[in-house]
């Protein structure tokens, strides 16, 4: 499993979008048009406005399409 840089915001830990992408196995550009379509929801990061993902709705999403297998 592709272990992800993690950033601290309060006490949630999120991801940028290219940790996304490896975690989930799918672009970078596929992650943005799954935010827009409302499977991911974002966060931006106050400085320097990157999109950021709470690495446990990530782990969520993952899992629950291990369970459809």
């Amino acid at each position: 499993m592709y272990k992800a840089k993690k950033m601290m915001i309060g006490k949630e830990e999120y991801i940028r979008v290219i940790e996304v992408s490896k975690m989930l196995g799918a672009s970078t550009s596929t992650i943005r048009d799954w935010t827009r379509r409302g499977l991911l929801k974002e966060k931006r990061h106050p400085m320097n406005q990157y999109r950021l993902y709470k690495k446990n709705d990530v782990e969520a999403l993952l899992k629950s399409w291990e369970n459809l297998k």
